[in-house]
């Protein structure tokens, strides 16, 4: 074989493997910035090196497949939660997930979020698509305490407790919602299961009016006194005219005169009592105001612009406040 064409194949390799390590150990980016990236369990390597090629942690996909193939690396990729910056190059980054380097990872529930909400925020946390975290608040089985009296044809949409959550690297979607589901069966303790047996309601009945007053109002004692309000007007047969489960129906922010004549027995302007589910996921000031109304001479509330409530006894009262405050 010619010398020259050995010497210049032994170059050419010697150049290629330089090219190669170069990629493999040379830091991405100079930048130090931060990103969440998480794996999820069973993530294949093909999936891994796409979504760090998404989120600019790396160059080349192909490249990474192919460098955790060669390290025999491809099915020791651990799930989890990682803390990476684009400075690391493409071997740390490996190594950080063969060592299972995770940072536990951390959800924050808002109270007043309904399914949509969450479904968005799973998503953005890449824990799930939304309609994975839909489909599995309608077919969640687990047999817990506090669904017993949901009736069957009705998600979950109410008993994923808000609240911080830490989650282990083996999370799972259905581990999440058991883990929420499961704390609202602890918040809602024995004292208050034997009120709301005493006030001849279901939990089911406590939830539904809870996610009412979650969405209405915000501080503590104006619950109190719109529970007050909102059961009063079912005992006597009026409508509940919640602005939040128009809110609901519609998607929109904003009340339009149409959106009250929307048919839906969650239009409590159109049907008589409480929708049939909740509209939101409660947090515990507002079931515990649920469970223990404030009786007053009130008939009428609104929230000014400020989000503090205004409260009336009588209709003229209240469109004298609308005309004052709702432009």
């Amino acid at each position: 074989m010619n010398k020259k064409y050995v010497h210049g194949l032994i170059l050419a390799i010697v150049f290629f493997v330089f090219l190669f390590l170069i990629q493999i150990y040379l830091p991405n980016s100079r930048s130090s910035e931060e990103y969440e990236f998480f794996i999820k369990k069973g993530e294949s390597v093909s999936t891994i090196a796409n979504n760090l090629k998404e989120e600019g942690l790396i160059r080349n996909e192909s490249l990474f497949k192919g460098y955790a193939w060669i390290t025999k690396n491809s099915s020791n990729l651990k799930s989890g939660r990682y803390i990476l910056s684009k400075n690391l190059s493409l071997n740390d980054i490996v190594l950080m997930f063969v060592n299972a380097k995770t940072q536990g990872m951390e959800i924050t529930l808002i109270e007043g979020w309904d399914q949509k909400d969450i479904s968005e925020y799973f998503e953005k946390k890449h824990i799930c698509t939304k309609k994975e975290f839909l489909d599995a608040m309608d077919n969640f089985s687990e047999d817990i305490g506090i669904l017993k009296d949901k009736p069957k044809n009705m998600d979950l949409e109410g008993y994923i407790f808000p609240d911080t959550y830490k989650l282990g690297d083996d999370f799972n979607l259905n581990s999440i919602i058991k883990k929420t589901v499961l704390n609202l069966d602890k918040k809602i303790n024995e004292e208050l299961r034997q009120e709301i047996e005493k006030r001849k309601k279901t939990i089911f009945e406590i939830i539904t009016m809870a996610s009412l007053i979650e969405k209405e109002v915000i501080a503590k004692k104006d619950k109190e006194i719109v529970s007050g309000i909102l059961w009063k007007r079912l005992d006597s047969d009026m409508p509940l005219q919640v602005d939040a489960t128009i809110n609901y129906l519609s998607g929109k922010d904003i009340i339009y005169k149409e959106d009250l004549g929307i048919d839906s027995l969650y239009n409590t302007y159109k049907y008589l009592g409480l929708p049939p589910g909740p509209i939101c996921n409660p947090g515990l000031d507002s079931i515990i105001a649920a469970v223990y109304p404030q009786k007053t001479a009130y008939w009428y509330y609104l929230s000014r612009p400020d989000k503090t409530t205004v409260f009336s006894k009588t209709l003229k009262e209240h469109n004298i406040a609308r005309a004052r405050y709702i432009q």
